[in-house]
């Protein structure tokens, strides 16, 4: 829960990779499937894909940041 006693739900990478195009922007609704992030990695660009419905919070990995699997792309709080 946040601060302010609200659910918030992370999307994460499942692959280690670079970010190289971020889809989503602060405030701007989403529903489950919705692709919100492009990772390349093994020079193959993969989708990151929001699991739930929501309202994107913050952008937590920008464009040309490396992440490791599992680690947070963007955070979804409530619709």
């Amino acid at each position: 829960m946040s601060e302010q006693g609200v659910a918030r739900i992370v999307v994460a990478t499942e692959l280690q990779g670079t970010i190289v195009e971020v889809l989503v922007t602060g405030g701007e609704r989403v529903r489950a499937g919705t692709v919100v992030a492009l990772i390349e990695s093994m020079k193959m660009h993969h989708e990151v894909v929001a699991s739930v419905d929501g309202t994107v919070g913050a952008i937590l990995a920008p464009v040309g940041t490396t992440l490791a699997p599992n680690d947070p792309v963007i955070e979804l709080g409530p619709t």
